[in-house]
């Protein structure tokens, strides 16, 4: 940001310094130039993971990315509008530069600042949608193999067991060995007929 100029202090073998705009505030300078410059590399951090989100294998991993977008937005709106009220009120109680020079990038600043409260805000809200549309797991587990994994996808969905493993397996692990469930056997009267039909007796003992 080219908020600063060069002020010449004291009389002979003076020295010049450099003084921000924003009423001689340096804090205000470097405060708007930090949040701006993490912001970018923050930004530039979710593009690349959401260009690779579908090749993400973790679904945890997933859900926190989404979680970590909703929070940095989040932060980062803040900020932005903690940044547009600081550089304001600075630059309403400054001084005109000297010849104006520098005075269009301080007020594009100021305007960057408030455009960057509506961006981010978006952002940590579409994000949040994007939560809320994936609390069921269809958002996070999409991408996997339905038919490796079962219907529920992967792990734990529905324990690995596919579309109707579940209901079976808990009807195993509910069954008693007091009252055991045995099926007869479906060739026991096949068997029995065909005997008769030869003139078989069964020997008895």
């Amino acid at each position: 940001m080219n908020g600063w100029q060069k002020a010449v202090t004291g009389g002979k073998g003076s020295k010049s310094k450099e003084v921000c705009l924003f009423n001689g505030d340096g804090a205000a300078c470097r405060f708007g130039s930090t949040v701006a410059f993490f912001g970018l590399l923050g930004a530039i951090a979710f593009l690349v993971v959401e260009a690779l989100f579908q090749n993400l294998s973790s679904i945890k991993i997933r859900r926190r990315v989404v979680m970590g977008d909703v929070g940095f937005s989040g932060v980062w709106a803040a900020l932005f509008f903690f940044t547009f009220a600081y550089l304001s009120i600075a630059w309403g109680k400054s001084e005109y530069p000297p010849m104006g020079k520098g005075i269009n990038s301080c007020r594009a600043a100021i305007v960057f600042s408030l455009f960057s409260i509506g961006t981010w805000g978006g952002c940590s809200w579409f994000a949040y949608q994007r939560w809320l549309e994936g609390a069921d797991m269809t958002q996070f587990s999409s991408g996997f193999d339905q038919g490796e994994f079962g219907v529920g996808g992967p792990g734990g969905m529905d324990g690995g067991y596919g579309a109707d493993g579940g209901a079976n397996y808990a009807q195993y692990t509910a069954a008693s060995d007091a009252e055991p469930n045995y099926n007869s056997n479906p060739f026991a009267a096949q068997q029995q007929q065909q005997q008769q039909e030869m003139g078989f007796q069964q020997p008895s003992y």
